[in-house]
């Protein structure tokens, strides 16, 4: 099973680090994928982080699982890259699992139709500038069938172990979890 993580400059850092180190734990390839103009992208608080490859280096027809991290500029510069919703929209056609954290649910998520009809959380207060076809919640994490979403940074890691359940199961998401002293 393979996913992967689209990484756009103004990331949130703990919304990317948390759930790839979770992630990886479990038997899934994780992927980080540049969606700017370097493979070195530096986040909203001046971490930077190396992706694996640069966006049109990808062929994404393999991918099981698309993971959408947020942080204000990086939500915003994933929504406004049309590669990025056109990835996105076909993904979901496709069936596939798609998670999204923090701003990303209502900035890049919510605009393409999305989370029309259904119930998802996002950073408190950003849901205002979504659309208001979308079930919002204050719940720290939603999963729903192939689709999960997440409040923010201090969720990270219960968003990681999100994707792990529903990839793999309840099991091996709490064995993950044990170990990280979070299950």
């Amino acid at each position: 099973m393979k996913a992967y993580v689209l990484l756009a400059p103004g990331y949130e850092e703990i919304e990317v680090a948390d759930p790839i180190d979770v992630v990886r734990r479990s038997p899934m390839d994780v992927q980080v994928v540049s969606v700017g103009d370097s493979k070195i992208v530096k986040g909203d608080n001046g971490m930077f982080i190396e992706a694996d490859k640069m966006f049109d280096e990808v062929d994404f027809s393999d991918a099981d699982w698309i993971i959408v991290p947020g942080g204000v500029d990086g939500s915003k510069n994933l929504a406004k890259d049309e590669r990025v919703g056109s990835l996105l929209k076909s993904h979901v056609a496709q069936g596939k699992p798609l998670a999204a954290i923090c701003h990303a649910p209502s900035w890049t998520l919510a605009p393409l139709g999305i989370l029309d009809g259904k119930e998802a959380t996002c950073y408190p207060g950003s849901e205002l500038a979504s659309t208001p076809d979308v079930k919002w919640t204050d719940k720290e994490v939603v999963s729903l069938p192939n689709l999960i979403t997440a409040n923010g940074p201090a969720s990270a890691i219960k968003f990681g172990l999100a994707i792990v359940a529903q990839a793999f199961g309840e099991d091996t998401a709490n064995k993950i979890g044990s170990g990280l002293l979070v299950k």
